[in-house]
């Protein structure tokens, strides 16, 4: 029996922007997923009405107000969904906290006291919802951290001290993330933690290079032919081998689950 011939040229798939994402934080790759989920589109439209007021402070600081909630934003996780046409090499997309508790107030981070928002490295995202408290984002280029800041803290005052809330207080280990992310920030260090072997940057480019080529009308042969390249492609299908394929499949099985739901778990 024939073949069916895909539409598809992997030749002409470039994957040369996928590269850099070896180097994206863990926050950056849940963008990349939650930016591919079908709500995205109808969440970003949404927004037009009453849309967020962004602010220059200064050339490393902006700040964002909310005038309203944006329902299907948070569906996906989010305060509000910065375009999903833009990749994390972008945008700073600003996710809800992982807590479901009713405040945020708690136990400061005492070290926090003396650090100013101007001495963390990188560049800073203010968001100022129409509930809680502010949330601010600090990032480079292979770091993003993310804080809760003290109800009385005044966004505008250049002179403000920087007070930072761990903002689950009901899970341990995120506040020990919590507090790694703060000395991380202030001390300018890029490393990242990848406990979670599932969540291996490479891992991650190929699961999102698995979504891309098959949204486009790749098979898992084209998938295949993209990450392991043609030559090994066309002597496995000549041998009748399919592992190849089936890493491919299982490749695009991994996307699928993190574009719908798993990229929650790498926030």
């Amino acid at each position: 029996m024939a073949r069916r011939s895909s539409p598809f040229d992997p030749l002409d798939f470039d994957t040369s922007p996928y590269d850099e994402t070896l180097r994206f934080p863990r926050r950056a790759f849940a963008w990349e997923f939650a930016r591919r989920h079908p709500l995205a589109p109808a969440a970003y439209s949404c927004q037009d009405i009453c849309p967020p007021i962004t602010i220059a402070v200064a050339a490393d600081m902006i700040l964002v107000r909310l005038r309203r909630r944006f329902q299907l934003a948070e569906k996906l996780g989010l305060f509000f969904l910065p375009n999903p046409r833009q990749s994390a090499r972008n945008v700073v997309p600003f996710w809800l906290p992982r807590s479901n508790l009713p405040q945020l107030a708690g136990v400061k981070h005492r070290r926090a006291a003396r650090m100013r928002l101007f001495d963390l490295p990188g560049q800073k995202q203010i968001l100022v919802p129409p509930f809680g408290p502010a949330h601010m984002t600090c990032s480079t280029a292979v770091y993003v951290g993310a804080f809760s800041l003290a109800r009385d803290w005044r966004p505008l005052l250049e002179d403000a001290q920087l007070a930072v809330q761990l903002t689950t207080f009901d899970d341990f280990d995120a506040q020990l993330w919590a507090a790694r992310d703060l000395f991380d920030a202030y001390r300018g260090d890029v490393r990242r933690r990848w406990g979670d072997r599932s969540a291996d940057p490479e891992r991650l480019r190929r699961a999102l290079i698995a979504w891309d080529v098959r949204a486009a009308g790749g098979s898992h042969w084209d998938v295949a032919a993209i990450l392991f390249g043609q030559d090994k492609v066309a002597d496995a299908r000549r041998s009748g081998n399919d592992s190849l394929r089936e890493r491919a499949r299982r490749a695009y099985a991994a996307a699928t689950d993190l574009v719908h739901r798993k990229y929650r778990e790498l926030i």
